[in-house]
């Protein structure tokens, strides 16, 4: 409705019996992500990936991100040419990657629900 108010929050949930699950993905991505470097294939197209270059994420897409030495799980929230923003889906930051730090990653990188879920409100009385 016209004038209302809208509150975006996001809110991680502790599933401390998912922890270890948790876990291991993250390990698996960092291994998967160094073999690709080292050359030893099993990826898609992208950043750590040799070979013809993939099409760009689009909006909206999930993929992995390099961000300070580590790929994290993430969501493209934009793109304008090789620069994105994306939102990391176990930790809740919008953060700016380049083209070359993203990689669609793969599948089963995904099957876990993300650790960080988002609502929005609506009118709000105090």
């Amino acid at each position: 409705r016209p004038g209302s108010v809208l509150v975006r929050l996001w809110g991680r949930f502790q599933q401390r019996e998912r922890q270890p699950e948790y876990l291991r993905l993250h390990s698996e991505i960092q291994s998967w992500a160094k073999a690709l470097r080292l050359g030893q294939g099993g990826g898609s197209a992208g950043s750590v990936c040799p070979g013809a270059p993939a099409p760009p994420l689009e909006t909206n897409e999930r993929c992995l991100a390099e961000i300070c030495g580590e790929w994290h799980r993430a969501r493209v929230l934009s793109r304008v040419g090789d620069d994105y923003t994306v939102f990391t889906l176990d930790e809740g930051r919008a953060l700016p990657v380049r083209a070359r730090s993203l990689d669609r990653g793969k599948k089963d990188f995904f099957q876990l629900p993300p650790e960080v879920v988002c609502c929005i409100l609506a009118n709000l009385v105090p």
